[in-house]
């Protein structure tokens, strides 16, 4: 039987208000909702396509709040991998929200290259309406700002139907979170001050939201001409300034460690990519250049990259910046993520500025220990990349490890085969990729209620198939739970997260014939879970 193995991606609902309107009597600034899809691992699926035709807030009167316009949006979860991808934007009001219908008007998946049947649970059909209910009702308030995340977890959505059919019963959560990590660095249009509480309203480039940033005695300021520091630093902003931001988000408040200052957007074109090739001397000859696949524009004031998916960048006169080390023209390397500001000129862009991203690489493990581990082949940004078929990452005590960023997990925990995710920045220093995040997959047993005993607080014991976990089918296990692990309940109306501790009560309670899903990774001869699902 063909296993869905340790699939999940999740959609990121951005809410950010703007501030209070101002005077002669206007109402409170509307929402601005961003929808993000992302983060999904390797399945034994070759793709899952999800097809989203509308989506909207539930008010807790019951009524509906339109949060999604435009054509169908079109995603394969599959194909992401610890990035988030801007699938729609709208403009909400401030109220009390329940949760969100989500209208998808077609899933379409493939297996070994064979197209598969796609059949919904209950005989729905298409186009069909996915409610996701809140765990709390959300209050948002003219001047607030919040993130939600659905978690649409593919490999628990998905069963096996035989004869190259699935059948999707969608196993959708949604779970509050700050601001988009992405949006930790940005660059914004100053829109305005309060300078007594520190705060900046700012545009995000390229995007239809408003962030606050927070300032305190700890923030630094910088322009070309001068530098600042604290609450003195506001005093280089006015409405209209443009900048670059970098902090940490709480509670969807960015709390900003430098502001930068910059020319505005109007007079400079800018871009994030990959790069995919290189022409690198330094030797101040022919120009050093490398070709950047476009991953976002966050500016492009003239249309010059209108249809483009990739462009060739001279380096020349660039400066150069990093978050690890100090970088120069050579630190452009094949796979790296890269941020240019620059002007367009004879199809190339003259970059100003470049700035080396944290990039996020998928591969399978060709070696690993407790200092490095090396993937081969690999992907960086979703591009495969002629020349780069192995990267070495080090590996040191602020590597977080995990299964699917749950389940913390160590060095020991990763062996070779394994397909994992890695978030890596180049140490322009050294030249040595470091590994921030080490993600691997979980693996899935499935049973029956009816075939689960020893049920306590800390775990079950449980008889399934353990083909995913190399043990064979059928197989006995002992599942542990632990604080981490995620228990989901999956019911007609929707599915609902419920407390560990609250899962030996629950599991007890279901009839013989209820699935129980496990995905976690085997330590000995316990299976330590990330993810428990219950299906009665």
């Amino acid at each position: 039987m063909r296993r869905v193995r340790g699939a999940g991606g999740f959609l990121a609902l951005f809410l950010v208000f703007g501030g209070c309107g101002g005077g002669g009597g206007g109402g409170p600034d509307p929402a601005s909702l961003q929808v993000f899809l992302t983060d999904a691992p390797a399945s034994s699926l070759d793709t899952f396509v999800v097809t989203i035709t509308g989506m909207s807030l539930v008010t807790a009167g019951g009524g509906e709040v339109a949060a999604f316009s435009g054509g169908p949006v079109q995603e394969d979860l599959l194909d992401l991998s610890m990035i988030q991808q801007l699938i729609a934007s709208s403009s909400v009001p401030p109220g009390t929200y329940t949760g969100l219908k989500m209208t998808v008007g077609a899933i379409s998946a493939t297996a070994a290259g064979v197209p598969q049947t796609v059949l919904l649970a209950g005989g729905a059909s298409f186009p069909v309406v996915f409610q996701i209910n809140f765990e709390t009702p959300i209050f948002l308030q003219s001047g607030a700002s919040a993130a939600v995340s659905l978690d649409f977890d593919v490999s628990a959505s998905v069963t096996d139907g035989g004869g190259n059919t699935i059948i999707v019963s969608p196993v959708i959560l949604p779970t509050a979170q700050p601001v988009d990590a992405d949006l930790d660095e940005f660059h914004a249009t100053v829109q305005s001050i309060d300078a007594a509480a520190g705060l900046i309203q700012a545009a995000v480039t390229g995007q239809s939201a408003f962030l606050f940033v927070q300032v305190d005695s700890l923030t630094l300021f910088e322009s070309d001409a001068s530098f600042a520091s604290g609450l003195a630093g506001l005093a280089m902003l006015a409405a209209g300034t443009f900048v670059e931001v970098k902090g940490t988000s709480q509670n969807g408040v960015l709390h900003a460690e430098k502001i930068e200052i910059e020319n505005g957007p109007q007079n400079e074109l800018e871009l994030k990519g990959v790069v995919t090739a290189a022409s690198i001397d330094g030797g101040g000859g022919a120009p050093d250049t490398a070709t950047v696949k476009i991953l976002d524009v966050d500016a492009d004031p003239f249309g010059d990259l209108a249809g483009a998916t990739s462009v060739t960048v001279n380096l020349d006169g660039a400066g150069f910046k990093s978050d690890l080390g100090s970088p120069n023209v050579f630190d452009v390397v094949l796979g790296g993520k890269v941020e240019i500001e620059g002007t367009f000129s004879a199809g190339t862009v003259l970059a100003d500025k470049v700035k080396l991203k944290k990039t996020r690489f998928v591969g399978t493990i060709s070696a690993v220990s407790a200092s490095q581990i090396t993937l081969s082949p690999l992907k960086a940004e979703r591009q495969s990349i002629a020349g780069l078929s192995s990267r070495t990452f080090d590996i040191d005590a602020n590597t977080e490890i995990s299964v699917e960023g749950s389940l913390a997990i160590g060095t020991g925990d990763l062996a070779v085969g394994q397909t994992v995710r890695i978030k890596a920045l180049l140490d322009a220093d050294t030249g040595a990729w470091k590994a921030m995040k080490i993600q691997r997959a979980a693996a899935e047993f499935v049973g029956l209620r009816s075939d689960v005993t020893s049920i306590t607080t800390a775990g079950f014991t449980m008889t399934g198939d353990g083909t995913n976990l190399g043990l064979g089918n059928p197989a006995t296990v002992s599942v542990a739970v632990s604080p981490e692990t995620k228990v989901v309940l999956v019911q007609a109306t929707g599915c609902t997260k419920i407390p560990v501790a609250d899962l030996a009560g629950t599991l007890s309670g279901l009839a013989p014939g209820a699935t129980v899903k496990v995905e976690g990774v085997m330590s000995g001869s316990t299976l330590l879970a990330a993810e428990v699902v219950l299906k009665p």
